[in-house]
């Protein structure tokens, strides 16, 4: 079986959650840092990009006449 290509929101968000906490308990290496500042930014531009797009088709659903 293939491995699934892209994560859901909610995996997105236990990753960006696992570096919250990482960076909180300060339990990272400095040369950790410059990769978990990536790391976050990409999921939080997947995220809003994903957000983005439901909000569209909501909108478009709305503006059909049911």
């Amino acid at each position: 079986m293939s491995k699934k290509a892209t994560k859901t929101l909610t995996e997105l968000l236990d990753e960006l959650r696992q570096i919250q906490i990482s960076v909180e308990s300060g339990n990272i290496d400095i040369d950790q840092i410059p990769y978990l500042i990536q790391r976050a930014t990409a999921i939080k531009e997947e995220c809003e990009a994903r957000l983005t797009g439901i909000d569209s088709i909501i909108n478009a659903a709305g503006n059909k006449d049911v």
